[in-house]
């Protein structure tokens, strides 16, 4: 049997569906891109993964008991392989592993993955562009209708779809930057934060602040008024919850989103 999917290599995620198949009589024997093989097998079955270098993905062993080899799924950026094993041992099968740095390594597949999508989309759009211009000329400008309203459907249909995917693991690269804390070389939307009666500067040191994202003062009048720029992934619901456990409820908090919303308090 074979299933398309688009899951982060190695995440629990897709851990979790894999294991799921196993519990369906589905063991994994291969992995290409977003296709999955299975074949049916009645034993009970615990899938795992790792993340290991290619270097050392040429050692190991493809089975070294408890565990058996399932398959390899090897990845150009990072420049990584990742080998899924399983293991029908009654003690294993409820056993739940998250190796330190796991995160991180799911962090660059899915910046990898996203910017392999899009680059898919330009190809696919600037490609069929391309050919409109070079099949108008050649047939003169005379094409029949059908055919200009097939091509042009199914053109945008294909971009569209690299377009989707893109977007899936961009969201999935948000969820794993709040997690990690990790925002180097990141995009963030900056949301406007307005306080009134805050007695002095936030401690943009304090562990729930920094973990927001990046901070800066923009400026403040004398009457306890300061305006803040928020660089960050949170929503406008997130960041006003977690600013006013720190200020207190004598603080007002607006927050201006960087789309033009209006300040929450006022919607």
């Amino acid at each position: 049997m074979r299933r398309w999917h688009t899951f982060i290599k190695g995440s629990e995620q897709e851990l979790t569906w894999l294991n799921q198949q196993a519990a369906r009589g589905w063991l994994l024997t291969g992995v290409r891109g977003s296709c999955y093989q299975f074949k049916a097998t009645d034993q009970k079955y615990r899938i795992f993964s790792e993340y290991v270098t290619l270097a050392v993905a040429a050692e190991v062993p493809a089975a070294s008991a408890p565990f058996e080899q399932l398959a390899t799924a090897e990845l150009a950026n990072p420049a990584i392989k990742v080998i899924y094993t399983g293991s029908t041992q009654p003690a294993l099968q409820q056993v739940q592993v998250r190796r330190h740095g796991d995160l991180m390594m799911e962090l660059n597949i899915a910046t990898a993955m996203r910017g392999h999508f899009l680059n898919m989309m330009n190809v696919v759009l600037f490609s069929g562009l391309l050919l409109i211009v070079a099949a108008t000329f050649v047939s003169q400008d005379n094409l029949p209708e059908w055919f200009t309203d097939t091509y042009l459907t199914l053109w945008l249909m294909w971009g569209a779809y690299f377009l989707l995917k893109a977007t899936k693991i961009h969201h999935v690269a948000d969820d794993l930057r709040v997690k990690t804390q990790y925002y180097d070389d990141a995009w963030l939307p900056t949301q406007h934060v307005f306080f009134e009666h805050l007695p002095a500067d936030l401690n943009l040191e304090d562990p729930q602040l920094k973990s927001m994202g990046r901070w800066q003062l923009v400026g403040h009048d004398q009457k306890g008024t300061y305006w803040y720029d928020l660089q960050t992934l949170s929503s406008l619901d997130e960041i006003k919850q977690t600013l006013q456990s720190v200020v207190g409820p004598d603080v007002k908090v607006n927050v201006l989103s960087f789309l033009g919303l209006g300040p929450i308090g006022y919607l």
